[in-house]
């Protein structure tokens, strides 16, 4: 069931027909729609569209004319009130009802409305009471494919669309792909450069070397905190509006937004190692190392936006903690 109130104003007359046409495709093919539509000064090709009229006038507000939309005009004229050719028949039937108008006939139609309409009304709405209709779920169970519960489609159908969102939306920014992987390997060749021939040295500074590249590494995963919180509160919204699970949107996000900054990482270490001239035995050890920190350090840093409100209060939440994490790591 959908409501919806329409402008006077010539632009809202003008788009409103194309809404009533796809409304009506969408009940003709599934039958499943219904919509209450208050309208005022529709256009001739908008007003052909409708099925039922209900006239309403005002001072107090009484009702002047329900029926079908067809029979509206042939009504009016058993009423006394034919509609003079070449008018908007819309346009008479609000002037009829406008008190106050020259052609006001208010009353009128009020009167005819209680002679003529009322009783069938009243009768049809009586006979309504005493029908037992079908039930929400009994309605729902006679479309094939039906599934009663909170949600339309099973968690597998719900994470299947937001990936497919998730990718879209990606793809659609450029930055979003270049950034988690070209900023790491800026940074890799920074650091790379830093340590040059590293190999070389002694043991105390290759530590200092190592105790560098893990701390950059982990650090670099706060870059992730805004967006996730900035993509929270859209999904918020939509899971208040039972669209889909919290599940199916933190699995989405963590199929895109994980593997761009897991490969980011990698680039970095390998770059810098690259650089900093280490012997190719230590290779397996420090990245092994250093991813497995990585993935402490981003789930650490998506916590934290998890339980946060805002970007502000994750910046302060996260500061105890990544201290923290750079003593475990010294």
């Amino acid at each position: 069931l959908l409501r919806r109130c329409s402008t006077s104003s010539n632009l809202g007359r003008v788009i409103h027909q194309p809404r009533i046409e796809l409304t009506g495709d969408v009940y003709t093919r599934w039958k499943i729609l219904s919509e209450d539509v208050c309208s005022h000064q529709p256009r001739i090709e908008v007003a052909q569209m409708f099925d039922k009229l209900v006239l309403l006038t005002s001072n107090p507000g009484r009702m002047s004319y329900c029926g079908p939309m067809g029979q509206a005009v042939a009504y009016m004229e058993a009423c006394g009130r034919p509609v003079p050719q070449h008018v908007s028949p819309t346009d008479y039937f609000l002037d009829l009802n406008t008190p106050g108008v020259n052609l006001d006939a208010s009353e009128h139609f009020v009167t005819c409305f209680k002679d003529r309409l009322h009783p069938e009304l009243r009768d049809r709405v009586a006979r309504a009471f005493c029908e037992k209709s079908a039930t929400v779920e009994e309605m729902l169970l006679a479309k094939p494919g039906a599934r009663l519960g909170r949600f339309a489609v099973p968690f597998r159908i719900q994470f299947m669309q937001l990936l497919r969102r998730k990718l879209a939306i990606t793809m659609r920014n450029p930055l979003a792909i270049a950034l988690p992987l070209l900023l790491p390997v800026a940074l890799g060749a920074v650091v790379g450069t830093m340590f040059t021939d590293i190999g070389s040295k002694n043991f105390d500074a290759q530590i200092s070397f190592v105790f560098i590249l893990v701390t950059v590494l982990g650090l670099g995963g706060m870059q992730l905190m805004p967006i996730l919180i900035k993509e929270r509160y859209f999904m918020k919204h939509e899971v208040s509006e039972s669209l889909y699970t919290e599940g199916a949107a933190v699995l989405a996000s963590f199929c895109m937004d994980v593997p761009l900054a897991f490969m980011g990482a990698a680039y970095q270490v390998l770059v810098t190692f690259a650089i900093s001239g280490m012997d190719s035995e230590y290779l397996p050890c420090i990245f092994s190392w250093s991813m497995l920190l990585f993935l402490v350090y981003d789930s650490l840093f998506g916590l934290v936006a998890a339980i946060s409100k805002d970007a502000s209060q994750a910046q302060a939440c996260r500061r105890p903690s990544s201290h923290f994490s750079c003593c475990a790591t010294a």
